[in-house]
This record gives C-alpha cells, structure tokens and sequence, in this order.
C-alpha cells in the first residue's frame, strides 16, 4: 500500500474504504479454489446472453435454455476423451509453474513437510505441506493448483504433480457439474393448458433506440476516439507518417516546407520592389492616402471619365447646387493632356508619389 501510495495517492484512497476481501489475493477465502480477481466469468455469460435480452420473456429464456443445453452436452462429450488427471488446461498451467521449479531447492523436514529456499541471491523460504496441500506462499490454497515450491517438493519425491491437483479440478468433478440433462421440450402449441394467464410486467417504452450493450465504468472507456473507417475502396492514412518532398523531413509536405516558403518570400521582395504597382496595389495607396473617416468625394483621386457623371450625381445631392454649377463650367474647359493622350497620362501617375487630399481636391476643382 505504501508503494500505491507513492505512485497515486487518489487511487490509495479509494482503496482505504473498502475491505482488502475485495481486492487482495491475501485475504480471499481458500474454500471455493479460485483465484480470479477479475470478473470475466459475468462478462462471458453476459455476451453470451446478448442475441436473447431484446426478446420477449418467453422467446428469451428458450433461447437460454437451448444454449445451456447444447454448451452442457457437448462439455461432457470433451470430458470424456481427457486421459490424464487434470484438465488440458490446468497441465498447461502445471507446466509453466514447473519451468519455475528449477529456481528453488527442497529441503526434507517430515515425510511430507519440505523447507523451499530459493537458489538466487536472497531467495525466497516458504513451508510446503504436501499432506495438507499448504504453503505459506497461499498460492495452492487459493487456486488449487501446486505452486512452484510444492512442484519442487513432489519432484523431489519424484511424483507427478497433477495428483496433488484439488478435487474440483479432476474430470469426475468436471464431469459431476456437467452431468445434469437440460431435456428438450416441444413447441408451444404442445404445452400444456393452465386456467390462469401471467400478466406482463408493466412496460414504459424509453425514449431513443434501445441499447444492447451494457453501460461500461469510467474506466472501461477508451482515451482516444476510434479512428474512423476508411471509404469504400480507399485506404485509411490513419498513422501514415509525412515526408516532404523537397527537403525529406518528416511532420510537413511540400506546401509547408520552410525551403518553399523562403522562395516565396524571396520572389515577393523581387517583385514588390522593382515591378510597377497594379490595379489593387494604386487603390491602396489612394485609400492610404485619404483622410480618415472621410467620406467627401473631393477627397477623392478621379481618374476615369466614364464614371465622372455618376460622381457628379453624389456630388449635387450631397453638396447643393453651387458645387454642381462650379462642376458645369469646369466641363467647359478645354481636356486636359492626360484625357487627350491616355497613355502619357498613366506614366505620368506611374512616376508621381500618391496625391495627398489638399492635391486631391484641387485635381477635382480642374476637373
């Protein structure tokens, strides 16, 4: 408890309310022979059950009865063929004790009291009573099976382990508890006619689809979601790991390659610095260099004549009449080098630095 202790003091906790009977291997009582901590035997019966629990009350117990019946039958046909005086399965587990064995040495105390100690460095002592089926490690109490020093001590004696096995792990045990016959019945049409009716329990219909599976404890759920399943015809790249291309490392592609980047950003320098501006970049420097918050048109760079009658529009609704008859006359006036040579007039702007608003103003008054 103290090592638990170090490593989680949460679960040293949870332990502290309930009884070492529940979960420790030294306080289990050594009367049933069964050493499971686990409870995988509920677990097996409840998967087996799992096709009859939606079924009505009837259809679900013959569907039970018919499973035990055959699971019974053919437990006592496999019994019948064992030669040996054990179980297959409880010699395998006798057998890979006894590679174990070759660890420790007997010592004779009484014609069935040994002494094992351990060959290693610091081994192990332990009492084994072969007439009584002890040893102090509590191992063959609990299972039934000889632990590693009582398969020392009857090699010593030079007998077979598996006749110090308990009883109930013997083929005529095995063999007794498979014995009884679950006998066949016929089909309902047949059964016999009683003068009263068994009411069903009352049912509430739940909400939502009905659940198969049992609900599983907090700590049965899995961390991590499953990864999802790959489409018809085409393969998961769940765990694929990337490589780039261009580089070869690992965790990018070609797209996010630090090498793609920087030549991105190299050819950008190149052209921001040397190239003319385009279309978007000249709006941006006539929108940086406008006031902010500035909503009047004068404040603004006119450079096209096809949109001129519709700011002249905005102009008169918005200033009054005097702005539209200062517009008026200034259409009087002759066109401007710009309008009458377009192409002088764009490589005159190209050369010029962005108009400030007092410039910008009065380019709409010429206007």
């Amino acid at each position: 408890m103290d090592a638990l202790r170090e490593l989680d003091e949460d679960a040293w906790l949870w332990f502290q309310d309930k009884s070492p009977a529940q979960w420790s291997r030294a306080f289990f009582r050594d009367e049933s022979k069964c050493d499971i901590l686990l409870n995988n035997m509920c677990e097996s019966f409840n998967s087996a059950i799992l096709p009859a629990r939606d079924k009505p009350i009837l259809t679900m117990l013959e569907k039970i009865r018919m499973d035990m019946m055959v699971k019974n039958a053919n437990r006592r046909v496999v019994c019948e063929k064992w030669k040996d005086f054990v179980g297959p399965r409880i010699k395998k587990i006798i057998d890979k004790i006894g590679q174990r064995a070759t660890q420790y040495r007997a010592h004779r105390s009484g014609e069935f009291i040994f002494q094992i100690i351990g060959t290693g460095e610091g081994g192990s002592k332990h009492a084994v009573d072969l007439g009584l089926h002890t040893c102090t490690c509590k191992r063959w109490q609990l299972s039934g099976i000889p632990c590693v020093h009582a398969i020392c001590a009857i090699r010593f004696k030079k007998q077979e382990a598996a006749l110090y096995c308990d009883d109930f792990l013997m083929p005529s045990s095995y063999m007794e508890a498979y014995n009884p016959i679950i006998y066949p019945i016929a089909r309902e049409d047949n059964w016999e006619l009683v003068d009263y009716s068994i009411a069903p329990p009352p049912y509430k219909q739940q909400a939502g689809r009905p659940k198969m599976k049992r609900h599983k404890k907090p700590g049965e759920k899995e961390n991590h979601p499953p990864p999802p399943t790959p489409k018809e015809g085409k393969l998961s790249k769940a765990g694929i790991k990337m490589f780039c291309k261009i580089c070869g490392q690992q965790g990018h592609n070609k797209l996010g390659c630090p090498i793609t980047k920087a030549k991105k950003a190299a050819a950008g320098e190149g052209t921001s610095s040397g190239a003319a501006p385009n279309k978007r970049q000249r709006n941006e420097v006539n929108r940086a260099a406008a006031p902010k918050g500035s909503t009047n048109v004068k404040d603004q760079v006119i450079r096209s004549r096809k949109t001129w009658k519709k700011i002249k529009q905005t102009v008169e609704s918005t200033s009054g009449p005097n702005v539209g008859a200062s517009t008026s006359q200034s259409n009087q006036q002759p066109p401007t080098q710009s309008s009458q040579n377009p192409a002088a007039g764009s490589a005159q702007w190209k050369e010029s630095e962005p108009m400030q608003p007092s410039q910008a103003s009065s380019e709409y008054a010429a206007f």
